[in-house]
């Protein structure tokens, strides 16, 4: 799950634009990554090849934010976005589709 919105930091190919486009549109803030992560899961082609296909999946640093490291990442501003640890919550909790995770 890539976290652009769908403006100059747009992510994908231009014939799509329109018709895949982030959903919300800005980057997600931590309210707004179970959304993002729900959308991408119910993309029809998405829903197919899970169904066909065994999928082994892996976390990596996009489903926080770009170039994540333990205190903040690349694009993620502490003072507009709410707290890293809030994103990085928020992303967890998404992933995993649990209700609570614990505080780091």
């Amino acid at each position: 799950m890539y976290e652009y919105g769908n403006g100059a930091d747009r992510y994908g190919p231009a014939e799509l634009v329109g018709k895949r486009d982030g959903i919300p549109a800005p980057r997600p803030s931590t309210c707004r990554v179970r959304l993002r992560h729900a959308l991408h899961k119910a993309d029809p082609d998405l829903a197919l090849a899970h169904r066909r296909h065994p999928w082994i999946t892996i976390f990596d640093d996009h489903e926080v934010a770009n170039n994540a490291w333990k205190d903040g990442a690349e694009n993620h501003t502490e003072g507009t976005e709410g707290t890293f640890a809030s994103r990085r919550r928020a992303a967890y909790q998404a992933y995993s589709g649990v209700d609570a995770v614990p505080a780091a």
